[in-house]
């Protein structure tokens, strides 16, 4: 098993270092350095290589890393946005192509380094999306608010003056201008119902199709539409890391020379709705080399009498390489495919535009209707 480790010192599995904190407003401006390592226990003088990514970063968020693939890089251009950066980074063993935990709900503590952000006037700490440790910055806000000193200032009065802004008035005969807090009258609407002297509802319920319908006063009956579903679930289908493909034969690397199941299909045992579709590659080859991959549906007869050739596609998405034999990944766009209970789903990919992948990964979500 193979177990990646990150942080912000220079031996991240001797000398662990997980987070680093900065305040708001003296954040570095050349960056801040991030070491990466990793353990195989099968093979304890493994060689690895790295791939760094940023975990859902916030709204003006602009901090990047330069050069993903290596042990040793920078987090840069961080902007001042309050709310921690979350750093993630899977290790693959060059020698056998087997990765530590690709999926960032999986993957050990280790594998993770945040750069904490204060804020400026009570030093307090926003978590990154996904943070599995929130309840420490949640600790820092209920001490902040118990510190809090509240003077003997309240509200005495609110009222609106004719242009519009609320005037505050407090106990001590202070007044606040707080701004603008009306804008123009908009247009009178269309007069209702008169209550019971009108058209009203009688009942509602709901019928055997999870509709709602409201009888009213004058015995019509409205379909209000389908009511959602509180319990819908949602399922992620995945591989390993795929290294060969069949086309009647094994071969080992992904470069087929047609159009070709690359991974499934899967059964949809309910009837669900895909919607996004991600993968990963381990080496997605020569530069500027170039793969469609498709979303397919078929059925189980279909996929008995096609061979290894597949229907056509339901939905597909490309990533070109931009630097060659570094890890490659993408993720499709809303997919928005429904599909059917008993019917089989899976991708495809075609031939690559200029030589051989190597090490898929896939993950395709789905939520059940």
């Amino acid at each position: 098993m193979i177990t990646a480790h990150a942080g912000f010192s220079a031996s991240p599995i001797t000398n662990p270092n997980h987070e680093l904190t900065e305040g708001l407003i003296d954040l570095p401006t050349s960056g801040v350095n991030i070491y990466a390592d990793a353990v195989d226990s099968a093979d304890p003088s493994a060689a690895f290589s790295f791939a760094w990514s940023i975990l859902h970063p916030r709204t003006g968020q602009t901090a990047s890393i330069p050069a993903p693939a290596s042990a040793s890089t920078t987090l840069d251009n961080i902007a001042a946005v309050w709310g921690d950066v979350r750093l993630f980074v899977v290790a693959t063993n060059t020698s056998t192509g087997e990765s530590s935990e690709a999926d960032p709900r999986l993957a050990p503590a280790s594998a993770f380094a945040t750069l904490q952000i204060e804020s400026e006037s009570k030093a307090l700490t926003l978590p990154a999306i996904g943070s599995r440790e929130w309840w420490r910055s949640f600790d820092g806000l209920a001490q902040a608010v118990e510190d809090l000193e509240l003077t003997d200032q309240a509200l005495d009065s609110a009222t609106i003056n004719g242009a519009g802004d609320l005037i505050l008035t407090l106990n001590d005969g202070t007044i606040i201008n707080a701004g603008q807090a009306r804008g123009a009258d908009g247009a009178d609407g269309a007069d209702g119902a008169d209550g019971v002297d009108g058209i009203y509802i009688v009942s509602a319920s709901v019928n055997g199709s999870g509709e709602l319908l409201l009888t009213m006063s004058d015995t019509t009956v409205i379909n209000a539409g389908t009511i959602p579903d509180n319990d819908t679930k949602r399922h992620i289908y995945s591989t390993g890391t795929i290294s060969h493909y069949f086309d009647g034969t094994l071969h080992s690397g992904l470069n087929p020379n047609k159009r070709i199941w690359i991974a499934g299909p899967w059964i949809a045992h309910t009837d669900i709705t895909l919607n996004l579709a991600s993968i990963t590659l381990y080496d997605g080859g020569p530069l500027n080399n170039q793969i469609t991959f498709d979303i397919t549906l078929t059925t189980a007869a279909a996929y008995a009498l096609s061979g290894n050739t597949p229907p056509s596609a339901a939905a597909s998405f490309a990533v070109t390489q931009p630097t060659a034999n570094e890890p490659l990944s993408a993720t499709s766009s809303q997919l928005n495919l429904t599909v059917t209970t008993g019917t089989l789903f899976g991708l495809c990919m075609s031939a690559p535009s200029q030589g051989a992948a190597q090490g898929l990964n896939v993950n395709i979500t789905a939520t059940e209707l």
